[in-house]
């Protein structure tokens, strides 16, 4: 009866833990905004068309399906700009050259040295935040509808 009892609590943890951890649901409207705000970002940082665009951790299908001016590729030694979702310590080993980041959670911004900025959703709504000393690093320089994006430092 013990081993019974044990064996549910496991199960039962193991959902929570599976729930918690889910990326919450998200509209198809609120996927779109996403993309065209990266789309729009990618294309104001590169400045070219199409952007080349290494993704980690995000689905590509969304970029392909919302997207017309990114391109993603497959190796980020061919890539303009990063897009991640996730640190990847595999990216440090295999990407020769330094290339900007879009990060899409703030913990990410703060652990990657790389990510000039972040879009995020916080309490449903996109948040957009770009670090004034990583942009001049990658010798970035935004247009002035950027400014109010742009922090001096990381909070």
């Amino acid at each position: 009866m013990n081993r019974h009892i044990i064996f549910v609590f496991l199960f039962v943890l193991n959902i929570c833990n599976n729930i918690v951890k889910a990326e919450p649901l998200r509209s198809e409207q609120e996927i779109k905004i996403e993309v065209k705000i990266l789309e729009k970002i990618s294309v104001d940082i590169v400045k070219k068309n199409p952007v080349k665009v290494y993704v980690i951790g995000y689905n590509k299908n969304y970029l392909k399906k919302y997207a017309k001016k990114l391109l993603v590729v497959e190796n980020c030694n061919e890539a303009d700009i990063i897009i991640a979702k996730e640190n990847n310590e595999q990216l440090k080993n295999t990407c020769k050259k330094k290339i900007p980041g879009i990060a899409l959670n703030y913990l990410l911004l703060k652990e990657n040295p790389n990510f000039i900025g972040a879009l995020f959703w916080y309490k449903g709504r996109p948040n957009l935040v770009f670090i004034s000393f990583r942009l001049e690093k990658f010798k970035i320089k935004l247009p002035k509808s950027y400014g109010r994006y742009i922090e001096e430092k990381i909070w």
